[in-house]
């Protein structure tokens, strides 16, 4: 059947659906590689001034809006739906030569 073709026998229909936009900006695989007993340390952005999400520990502030923090895996699900979190971001270890 050629693309200008339909099929009008099926009862079903196909639609494309996009995917849920998520707030965590971390590769598939390293959200696999996760360690659920450690917490993550991740760099997060809210729309809120000073807000903190509740269970995340703040490690450094660098904004008002975007602060370092360590987040247990068991949270990353409520701040997925928090409206106040915009992004998660993984951080990275910095190295010292």
């Amino acid at each position: 059947m050629s693309s200008e073709q339909q099929d009008n026998t099926s009862k079903y229909r196909v639609e494309y659906v996009a995917p849920k936009s998520s707030k965590l900006r971390f590769s598939g695989e390293s959200l696999r590689n996760l360690d659920q007993e450690s917490p993550l340390v991740a760099t997060v952005k809210v729309s809120q001034k000073a807000y903190i999400p509740s269970g995340v520990e703040v490690r450094t502030q660098i904004t008002p809006f975007i602060f370092t923090a360590n987040i247990p895996f068991k949270v990353l699900e409520d701040l997925e739906q928090d409206p106040a979190v915009i992004v998660i971001e993984p951080g990275d270890n910095l190295h010292s030569y």
